[in-house]
């Protein structure tokens, strides 16, 4: 990857411009057999072993929002492909929620008892609910629902559990 990177080889790699144009699965031997790679990038794969890299991407109406990509040394055939696409979404929500969930307290600032609450309220709760499924007193869970609707600018607890949902910081 250093290397890859200190070359600037995503500048040029036919991979990497099928897959941010990409709308269904990219498969490097099908994308190599259109446009050549730089043979850098070729001496690169030899030398670490990355062969027949594929990337799944992930996304919401017509948005791509993500992807998942997986190499081995020899090419997926075409049921493992379907396979793969078929799971590829729930291993980017596996993979990314922590990273999302850590992102959002820092970048949100959001906190675990607002997490929480709001991860609770989504499952329909009232405070009383949330209060007996956390642990914490009524007016705390009140008081981080009214926290968690300020840090994602919602104006009210339904509008801030539906955009943690869009965030995807809780399921």
């Amino acid at each position: 990857m250093e290397a890859y990177h200190a070359d600037r080889l995503y500048a040029e790699d036919p991979f990497v411009a099928a897959a941010k144009a990409a709308k269904s699965v990219v498969v490097e031997h099908e994308v190599y057999a259109e446009h050549s790679p730089p043979q850098r990038l070729l001496y690169l794969q030899r030398t670490f072993g990355v062969h027949n890299r594929t990337l799944f991407p992930i996304a919401r109406e017509s948005v791509t929002y993500g992807a998942v990509g997986v190499t081995r040394a020899t090419p997926f055939d075409d049921e493992e492909l379907t396979f793969l696409s078929l799971v590829a979404e729930t291993i980017h929500t596996v993979v990314t929620k922590p990273l999302m969930e850590k992102f959002a307290a820092e970048h949100l600032r959001l906190s675990k008892g607002e997490m929480a609450c709001l991860s609770q309220a989504s499952l329909g709760l009232t405070s009383d609910g949330i209060a007996k499924a956390t642990g914490y007193q009524v007016d705390t869970v009140n008081s981080y629902v009214k926290s968690a609707v300020k840090k994602l600018g919602a104006s009210n607890r339904t509008q801030a559990i539906a955009e943690a949902i869009r965030r995807r910081l809780i399921a």
